[in-house]
């Protein structure tokens, strides 16, 4: 199951790049990733039965007598522009609010209840920051360990990847 959710996230990033060129990167949001992932899973592998929005989860995933919730973070941010043109606010930014979203849905995946061996999040975030502060994706999110639930990170390599990082996250 982990080789097929690493696949299916590198052929959700090929998807993901003309899209992101065409519309804007800070156009993109997490909906439309995971339905690049999606598209990507079942290209991969036609017999997956696959349920977005199952329960409380983002996405599961039932294939060869195996089941996977995934949760999907992704983080980018936005900036707003006004009607006459000039910079608006930030939107998406780094922080403690965008942590405690991402260990929540470590606790959740953690605590569930239904006979699922595999549960990830699939944690996708901008590398650069574009502003001065304490905060950045990078600083909360590059080093993750095997702490709080988690027992593997993965980096996923991909064809945006001197843009976006991508991390598998399997939660024990």
């Amino acid at each position: 199951m982990r080789e097929l959710v690493e696949q299916a996230a590198s052929g959700a990033f090929e998807r993901l790049r003309p899209h992101a060129q065409s519309v804007d990167l800070g156009n993109v949001d997490e909906s439309t990733f995971r339905s690049f992932f999606l598209a990507a899973l079942k290209e991969e592998c036609p017999g997956a039965h696959c349920q977005t929005e199952w329960h409380t989860f983002d996405l599961l995933v039932q294939h060869a007598g195996l089941n996977a919730l995934i949760e999907f973070k992704f983080l980018v941010m936005r900036r707003t522009q006004e009607l006459d043109g000039r910079r608006g606010h930030w939107k998406g930014e780094a922080g403690t609010q965008n942590e405690d979203e991402f260990w929540a849905c470590v606790k959740k995946l953690r605590e569930q209840r239904y006979p699922v061996k595999h549960k990830y999040v699939l944690l996708v975030y901008q590398k650069s920051y574009p502003l001065r502060s304490k905060y950045s994706f990078a600083k909360s999110y590059d080093n993750l360990a095997h702490d709080r639930g988690i027992s593997t990170v993965t980096d996923i390599q991909h064809c945006m990847g001197e843009t976006l990082a991508c991390k598998l996250i399997e939660v024990a």
